[in-house]
């Protein structure tokens, strides 16, 4: 190899440490890391092929970059993935002042067919679903001890469903609130910030405010008695564990059997982020949703058009 060669590599090499480096400030996984350097790396010994260097970069260059993927046999899957590791290393490059202007912030690849993420429960049929999960007794015992501890939890996982169907909160997003996040005075909840979510603050409902006061005035302090234990946690595992993994699943296993047609938690929040788009603009729905880009909330435009073409089948079989 000559010192070229050995001079191109070695560049090559730094700029994907200083790149990883970036991308675990960010929050990011390893595997995601190692997958976004990999893309670059592609990336990089294109532009020495086409004698190009990073801050030369268009929208032509980009095009033909594209291109370059696309006749490799990649599907848009591919191509798109490669777009967002660019845009992820252009605002480095910025934020390192090594150029002024990103050159392909507002380029997106669109994909020809959007797919339906979840079957979508209408809101209607989210209101009904926490109805009858009210209704629902699994557990009937006459010890006034045993009663007060299972109507306890019951209010407990009451207010998890209303922050699903309301807030349309990650399970994960719930687990982490704590008693300072929910401002009942004010009526609202403040979400932090995630590796996969923006920070946003989202109204409480009036449904909800008498279900979580009653929750933490009463039911959750019991709870906390009977445990003897601290936290300030607004959900937690009635058990030594100070994970509430169980507590979604025993929830999940509930609400399929006094609601068969859920399929998952997931399905909640697909159905929520859906309402919200015909309610509201897309970037409304974005950030009530803590999407950090907005092509993550115009992936859920996708179950509004299979509904749709549900409807008109069951409606007109002929159409």
């Amino acid at each position: 190899m000559n010192n070229s060669k050995k001079r191109e590599t070695c560049d090559l090499q730094l700029e994907s440490q200083k790149f990883s480096d970036y991308l675990h400030l960010k929050g990011y996984s390893e595997q995601t890391i190692q997958s976004f350097v990999k893309t670059l790396s592609r990336f990089k010994k294109w532009l020495n092929m086409e004698k190009l260097e990073a801050d030369e970069i268009g929208y032509k260059e980009l095009l033909n970059y594209i291109k370059f993927i696309k006749n490799k046999g990649n599907g848009q899957r591919t191509q798109q993935h490669a777009m967002n590791v660019l845009k992820h290393y252009y605002r480095y490059l910025q934020k390192t002042e090594q150029i002024l202007e990103n050159p392909i912030q507002h380029v997106e690849i669109k994909s020809d067919k959007r797919k339906p993420l979840h079957s979508i429960l209408s809101r209607d049929e989210l209101e009904l679903m926490q109805v009858k999960f009210k209704d629902y007794q699994p557990i009937k015992n006459s010890l006034s001890r045993q009663f007060g501890k299972n109507k306890a939890i019951k209010k407990r996982n009451e207010v998890i469903l209303s922050l699903l169907i309301h807030q349309g909160l990650r399970t994960e997003e719930i687990a982490q609130l704590n008693l300072e996040d929910i401002q009942l005075r004010e009526a609202k909840i403040t979400i932090k910030g995630s590796r996969r979510t923006e920070r946003r603050v989202i109204d409480i409902e009036s449904s909800q405010l008498y279900l979580i006061l009653d929750y933490l005035q009463e039911d959750r302090k019991r709870l906390l008695t009977e445990l003897d234990k601290e936290t300030n946690k607004l959900i937690f595992s009635y058990g030594t564990s100070d994970k509430v993994q169980n507590v979604f699943q025993s929830l999940l296993k509930a609400l399929k059997k006094c609601y068969p047609k859920l399929q998952d938690m997931k399905q909640i929040r697909a159905s929520v982020i859906s309402d919200w788009l015909q309610k509201y603009n897309l970037r409304k729905a974005q950030y009530l949703a803590g999407h950090r880009y907005v092509s993550s909330t115009e992936a859920y435009l996708g179950n509004d058009i299979s509904e749709l073409q549900n409807n008109i089948k069951q409606y007109h079989p002929m159409g």
